[in-house]
């Protein structure tokens, strides 16, 4: 591995680190926030030996999600209904 190589590596890895820290922050300081959803990084590695965020994701239940949005179709589906009847 040659000098460039291995700066390479490191401000690469250091990059990640210090994105993957921001998110951390971010997740514990809105734990208590309505409404928010834990975030994670997916990492890669990149082919000249570094690596790299490759996303960030947004952590959701999906059967609460699908509970919710059945939820909120039917209180629509009613409100239409009263404005229709009205």
């Amino acid at each position: 591995m040659g000098l460039t190589a291995g700066l390479n590596s490191a401000f690469t890895g250091l990059s990640v680190t210090s994105r993957l820290t921001e998110v951390v922050s971010s997740n514990v300081s809105n734990a208590v926030t309505p409404g928010y959803a834990r975030r994670t990084v997916q990492v890669t590695s990149t082919g000249y030996g570094g690596v790299q965020v490759s996303a960030i994701q947004r952590e959701v239940d999906a059967v609460v999600l699908a509970d919710r949005r059945v939820a909120v179709a039917g209180s629509e589906g009613l409100d239409r209904r009263a404005v229709f009847l009205e």
